[in-house]
């Protein structure tokens, strides 16, 4: 999993994979509010629901937040649906 900084905003993150193999970029800081774990893999599962309040009550395990949550600048770096196209 290679650490980075954002390019836009200069934060610590850490590029993922989603389940469907698109790269992700995830807050490298564990945050006790979020809602991603990041597998040994490399891969980001998304919790939900009881799976969600479960994850959080486990010792040693950390919660991540999906850095375009957490960007001031995430809306440049969305792609147009369809497109490869970065919207402006």
């Amino acid at each position: 999993m290679p650490e980075q900084r954002c390019k836009s905003c200069g934060e610590e993150i850490i590029w993922c994979k989603t389940e469907k193999g698109k790269p992700m970029p995830v807050d490298m800081a564990p945050d006790a509010g979020g809602n991603l774990i990041i597998l040994p893999d490399g891969t980001v599962a998304v919790l939900k629901g009881n799976d969600l309040a479960i994850w959080r009550t486990k010792k040693g395990y950390a919660l991540h937040t999906s850095h375009f949550a957490t960007c001031p600048n995430a809306a440049k770096h969305r792609k147009k649906k369809g497109t490869n196209e970065t919207q402006s």
